[in-house]
Order: structure tokens, then sequence, then C-alpha cells
């Protein structure tokens, strides 16, 4: 999901080929969520097990990435930003 500040960076737009991986922290257990994001392209990269209380539980959460096709720009590209 795209934020307001990545909206007013200028996400989506031609200025968003600078953005090169997409993060995901999904609180666990969230089949439902990690399915989605499995859906659209994302990979597990690791769990933050026990890391916070809630309500007297421990929390954990399930980090995914999804590298981007677009390249970096390099020195042969104009990379402006707003």
């Amino acid at each position: 999901m795209m934020s307001g500040a990545d909206r007013e960076a200028g996400a989506g737009t031609k200025n968003s080929s600078i953005m090169h991986v997409a993060l995901a922290g999904i609180a666990l257990p969230n089949d439902v969520s990690i399915a989605l994001h499995r859906k659209f392209g994302f990979a597990e990269i690791g769990t933050f097990d026990e890391y916070a209380v809630k309500n007297g539980q421990y929390l954990s959460s399930l980090w995914m990435q999804r590298l981007q096709s677009t390249p970096f720009p390099g020195p042969d590209r104009s990379c402006q930003l707003p």
C-alpha cells in the first residue's frame, strides 16, 4: 500500500523508478495477508520472533520484500526528484 508520504513524493509517477525494493512487515499470524503479498510477488526475507508484547502476549512479524523490475537510474539516466 502507498502511504500519503509516498504519494506526495511522486510514487506512481515517472519519478517512482528510483524505488528498487518494496518492504512489508506483517504481524503474525495472518495467512491471508501473507498469501496476498505472495500473489503480488513478495518473498519472505525474515521473521522477528517475539520482539514486542501486546495485551500480555508476545508478538512476531514476518518481513517480505519485492524487488522492482525497474533498474536504479545510472549515470546515463537523469534522476529528477520533486
